[in-house]
């Protein structure tokens, strides 16, 4: 007759110690699912930043490939910077103002073919500004890119 018993165990349910571990590990993933979105979003917001830089860097390169070649001169280092203002979107939130600093160089380009090099120049463009995530003493982010016009 004590077979047809059911067991006590078996009817309980779960135990207070299962509950508690159970909600641990709950709360242990969901904090590590909010740390990655947390990231995430930072990291979105570069990639915006940065992309606005790309965008301002690209326009100034194309300035000074359009200028007359006979026009360009070496710029002796780099010139003076030019504020910018860029508007980045995305990720939910409203468009936010960034502080963009734009400035470029023009050097004449040593190429190894002694012939080609009164006709060539080196523009570099570089685009920086702050990161708003970075701690206060973080150096400014920068995109910088660069380019060989030859006189045609």
């Amino acid at each position: 007759m004590d077979e047809l018993k059911p067991d006590r165990r078996a009817l309980a349910g779960l135990s207070m110690v299962e509950v508690m571990m159970a909600l641990t590990i709950l709360a242990g993933g969901l904090l590590v699912m909010l740390t990655m979105q947390i990231h995430a979003m930072k990291g979105g917001r570069h990639g915006r930043n940065a992309t606005e830089a790309a965008r301002f860097a690209q326009n100034q390169m194309e300035v000074l490939h359009h200028q007359p070649f006979g026009g360009l001169a070496a710029t002796g280092g780099w010139t003076a910077v030019v504020p910018l203002t860029g508007f980045v979107t995305g990720g939910g939130a409203a468009a936010q103002a960034q502080q963009y600093q734009l400035d470029w160089t023009i050097a004449p380009f040593v190429d190894p073919n002694p012939a080609l090099q009164a006709d060539t120049f080196q523009f570099d463009v570089r685009v920086r500004w702050a990161d708003p995530n970075a701690p206060a003493a973080s150096p400014l982010r920068s995109y910088v890119i660069s380019s060989v016009r030859y006189n045609d």
